[in-house]
Protein backbone atom coordinates (compact mmCIF):
# COMPACT_ATOMS: atom_id res chain seq x y z
CA UNK A 1 0.00 0.00 0.00
CA UNK A 2 2.87 2.79 0.91
CA UNK A 3 4.68 1.63 -2.49
CA UNK A 4 1.47 2.35 -4.38
CA UNK A 5 0.79 5.68 -2.57
CA UNK A 6 4.43 6.83 -3.26
CA UNK A 7 4.09 5.61 -6.68
CA UNK A 8 1.20 7.91 -7.52
CA UNK A 9 2.76 11.11 -5.68
CA UNK A 10 5.89 10.41 -7.96
CA UNK A 11 3.35 10.11 -10.99
CA UNK A 12 1.41 13.43 -10.31
CA UNK A 13 4.65 15.29 -8.93
CA UNK A 14 6.32 14.66 -13.22
CA UNK A 15 2.59 16.43 -14.12
CA UNK A 16 3.18 19.37 -11.76
CA UNK A 17 6.70 19.50 -12.69
CA UNK A 18 6.12 19.44 -16.46
CA UNK A 19 2.83 21.91 -16.24
CA UNK A 20 2.51 20.80 -19.83
CA UNK A 21 5.89 22.29 -21.03
CA UNK A 22 8.89 19.89 -22.80
CA UNK A 23 11.81 19.90 -20.79
CA UNK A 24 15.10 19.51 -22.10
CA UNK A 25 17.54 16.89 -21.39
CA UNK A 26 20.19 18.03 -18.69
CA UNK A 27 17.82 19.75 -16.41
CA UNK A 28 16.41 19.42 -12.73
CA UNK A 29 13.00 20.81 -11.93
CA UNK A 30 11.45 20.72 -8.38
CA UNK A 31 7.92 21.45 -7.85
CA UNK A 32 6.06 20.95 -4.33
CA UNK A 33 2.42 19.84 -3.64
CA UNK A 34 1.12 22.17 -1.77
CA UNK A 35 3.42 25.06 -2.50
CA UNK A 36 1.70 26.58 1.28
CA UNK A 37 1.67 24.58 4.26
CA UNK A 38 1.41 25.37 8.24
CA UNK A 39 3.93 26.69 10.43
CA UNK A 40 3.16 24.15 12.87
CA UNK A 41 5.60 21.76 13.29
CA UNK A 42 3.72 18.68 11.40
CA UNK A 43 2.59 19.93 8.05
CA UNK A 44 4.51 19.13 5.08
CA UNK A 45 4.79 19.40 1.26
CA UNK A 46 6.07 16.92 -1.09
CA UNK A 47 9.21 18.16 -2.92
CA UNK A 48 9.30 16.49 -6.56
CA UNK A 49 12.40 16.36 -8.12
CA UNK A 50 12.18 15.49 -11.89
CA UNK A 51 15.36 15.18 -13.98
CA UNK A 52 15.30 14.86 -18.17
CA UNK A 53 18.41 13.11 -18.94
CA UNK A 54 20.60 12.07 -22.00
CA UNK A 55 19.78 8.19 -23.33
CA UNK A 56 21.10 5.52 -21.83
CA UNK A 57 21.03 7.41 -18.44
CA UNK A 58 19.74 5.16 -15.70
CA UNK A 59 19.54 6.95 -12.63
CA UNK A 60 20.85 10.07 -11.82
CA UNK A 61 21.84 11.71 -7.83
CA UNK A 62 20.46 14.75 -7.33
CA UNK A 63 21.41 16.96 -3.98
CA UNK A 64 19.38 18.66 -2.29
CA UNK A 65 19.78 21.74 -0.39
CA UNK A 66 17.38 24.37 1.85
CA UNK A 67 17.08 27.47 3.32
CA UNK A 68 14.72 29.01 5.75
CA UNK A 69 11.96 27.06 8.11
CA UNK A 70 11.69 23.65 7.37
CA UNK A 71 12.90 20.29 7.58
CA UNK A 72 13.54 18.03 4.19
CA UNK A 73 14.02 13.76 5.21
CA UNK A 74 17.03 13.96 3.08
CA UNK A 75 19.59 15.54 1.24
CA UNK A 76 20.18 13.86 -2.07
CA UNK A 77 17.22 11.64 -3.71
CA UNK A 78 18.49 8.91 -6.99
CA UNK A 79 16.52 9.48 -9.83
CA UNK A 80 15.57 6.41 -11.85
CA UNK A 81 15.63 7.57 -15.24
CA UNK A 82 12.98 6.05 -17.83
CA UNK A 83 13.97 4.42 -20.84
CA UNK A 84 11.30 5.29 -22.71
CA UNK A 85 11.30 9.13 -21.84
CA UNK A 86 14.57 9.69 -20.32
CA UNK A 87 12.91 10.94 -17.78
CA UNK A 88 12.15 9.92 -13.84
CA UNK A 89 11.20 11.57 -10.97
CA UNK A 90 12.45 11.39 -6.91
CA UNK A 91 10.32 12.66 -3.89
CA UNK A 92 11.39 14.02 -0.57
CA UNK A 93 9.47 15.41 1.88
CA UNK A 94 9.50 19.11 3.36
CA UNK A 95 8.16 19.50 7.43
CA UNK A 96 7.24 22.94 8.37
CA UNK A 97 8.70 24.43 11.67
CA UNK A 98 6.76 26.45 14.65
CA UNK A 99 8.79 30.02 12.25
CA UNK A 100 6.49 30.94 9.34
CA UNK A 101 8.34 32.20 6.51
CA UNK A 102 10.03 31.00 2.99
CA UNK A 103 11.70 27.87 1.98
CA UNK A 104 13.79 27.37 -0.38
CA UNK A 105 15.12 24.23 -1.89
CA UNK A 106 17.52 23.43 -4.77
CA UNK A 107 18.69 20.54 -6.37
CA UNK A 108 21.59 19.84 -8.28
CA UNK A 109 23.84 17.11 -9.62
CA UNK A 110 27.03 17.14 -11.85
CA UNK A 111 26.43 18.15 -15.59
CA UNK A 112 23.10 19.09 -15.32
CA UNK A 113 21.36 22.19 -14.91
CA UNK A 114 20.03 22.99 -11.10
CA UNK A 115 16.29 23.84 -10.23
CA UNK A 116 14.94 25.41 -7.24
CA UNK A 117 11.19 25.53 -5.48
CA UNK A 118 9.70 27.69 -2.32
CA UNK A 119 7.46 26.58 0.50
CA UNK A 120 5.92 29.31 2.18
CA UNK A 121 5.21 28.37 5.51
CA UNK A 122 1.82 30.30 7.68
CA UNK A 123 1.16 30.72 10.44
CA UNK A 124 -0.69 28.20 12.67
CA UNK A 125 -4.54 28.36 12.59
CA UNK A 126 -5.60 29.80 16.21
CA UNK A 127 -8.55 31.16 17.54
CA UNK A 128 -9.07 34.19 19.60
CA UNK A 129 -12.53 34.88 22.02
CA UNK A 130 -13.19 38.07 24.07
CA UNK A 131 -16.22 39.52 25.54
CA UNK A 132 -17.97 42.94 25.94
CA UNK A 133 -18.78 43.96 28.66
CA UNK A 134 -16.83 41.05 30.71
CA UNK A 135 -18.99 42.07 33.75
CA UNK A 136 -22.78 41.78 33.33
CA UNK A 137 -26.21 41.48 35.87
CA UNK A 138 -27.33 38.14 36.98
CA UNK A 139 -30.79 39.03 35.73
CA UNK A 140 -31.73 36.91 33.23
CA UNK A 141 -31.76 39.29 30.76
CA UNK A 142 -28.23 41.41 30.05
CA UNK A 143 -26.09 40.07 27.58
CA UNK A 144 -22.08 40.43 26.64
CA UNK A 145 -20.72 40.03 23.26
CA UNK A 146 -18.60 37.51 22.61
CA UNK A 147 -16.61 37.95 19.35
CA UNK A 148 -14.41 34.93 17.93
CA UNK A 149 -11.60 35.58 15.51
CA UNK A 150 -9.61 32.95 13.36
CA UNK A 151 -6.45 33.55 12.54
CA UNK A 152 -5.15 30.70 9.78
CA UNK A 153 -2.69 29.93 7.31
CA UNK A 154 -3.91 27.26 5.14
CA UNK A 155 -6.48 29.40 3.79
CA UNK A 156 -9.54 27.23 4.93
CA UNK A 157 -13.02 29.11 4.50
CA UNK A 158 -15.90 28.80 5.93
CA UNK A 159 -14.03 27.94 9.68
CA UNK A 160 -16.85 26.23 11.23
CA UNK A 161 -16.28 27.20 15.34
CA UNK A 162 -17.91 24.74 17.82
CA UNK A 163 -19.05 26.93 20.95
CA UNK A 164 -20.01 25.89 24.39
CA UNK A 165 -20.43 27.39 28.13
CA UNK A 166 -19.77 26.08 31.36
CA UNK A 167 -21.43 28.47 34.57
CA UNK A 168 -24.34 30.45 35.06
CA UNK A 169 -25.21 31.70 31.58
CA UNK A 170 -26.70 30.41 27.81
CA UNK A 171 -25.64 31.30 24.43
CA UNK A 172 -27.76 31.84 21.44
CA UNK A 173 -26.29 29.13 19.29
CA UNK A 174 -23.69 26.51 20.21
CA UNK A 175 -21.53 26.91 16.47
CA UNK A 176 -20.78 29.50 14.46
CA UNK A 177 -19.15 30.07 11.04
CA UNK A 178 -16.22 32.57 10.08
CA UNK A 179 -15.97 33.19 6.54
CA UNK A 180 -11.97 34.31 5.96
CA UNK A 181 -12.74 37.85 3.36
CA UNK A 182 -10.25 36.54 0.04
CA UNK A 183 -6.95 37.58 0.12
CA UNK A 184 -7.00 38.23 4.15
CA UNK A 185 -6.13 35.14 6.85
CA UNK A 186 -8.67 36.46 9.27
CA UNK A 187 -12.03 36.57 9.73
CA UNK A 188 -14.35 36.69 12.97
CA UNK A 189 -18.32 36.56 14.04
CA UNK A 190 -19.99 37.21 16.72
CA UNK A 191 -22.50 35.28 20.11
CA UNK A 192 -24.63 36.77 22.37
CA UNK A 193 -24.35 35.30 26.25
CA UNK A 194 -27.33 36.05 28.21
CA UNK A 195 -26.96 36.09 31.95
CA UNK A 196 -29.10 33.94 34.58
CA UNK A 197 -30.68 34.58 37.99
CA UNK A 198 -27.38 33.24 39.64
CA UNK A 199 -24.13 34.98 40.31
CA UNK A 200 -20.72 33.61 39.17
CA UNK A 201 -17.77 33.23 36.23
CA UNK A 202 -19.36 32.31 33.49
CA UNK A 203 -16.50 30.54 30.70
CA UNK A 204 -17.19 30.14 26.95
CA UNK A 205 -14.79 27.92 24.97
CA UNK A 206 -14.65 27.83 21.18
CA UNK A 207 -13.52 25.04 19.40
CA UNK A 208 -12.27 24.22 15.11
CA UNK A 209 -10.94 21.37 13.86
CA UNK A 210 -7.33 22.07 12.67
CA UNK A 211 -7.46 24.93 15.18
CA UNK A 212 -5.57 25.89 18.54
CA UNK A 213 -8.72 26.50 20.87
CA UNK A 214 -9.66 29.60 22.80
CA UNK A 215 -12.10 30.55 26.05
CA UNK A 216 -12.81 33.81 27.38
CA UNK A 217 -14.70 34.50 30.69
CA UNK A 218 -17.73 37.06 31.91
CA UNK A 219 -18.35 37.73 35.14
CA UNK A 220 -22.24 37.73 36.49
CA UNK A 221 -23.08 40.38 39.68
CA UNK A 222 -26.43 41.25 41.11
CA UNK A 223 -25.44 45.12 40.85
Amino acid sequence: MKTKLITRLILAGVGLALNGTKAHAGTITLSAQPPSIVANGTSRSYIYVTVAADPGTTSVPVTLAMSGPGTLDTTSVIVPISTGSNMGTGLATLTSTTQPGTVTITGNSSGYTGGSIQVITTGPNVLSMSASPTSIRADGTTRSVITITANEGSYVSPVTVNISVSGPGTLSSNSAQIVIPSGSLMGSTQVSLTSTRTTGTVTVTGSASGFTGASTQVTTTKH
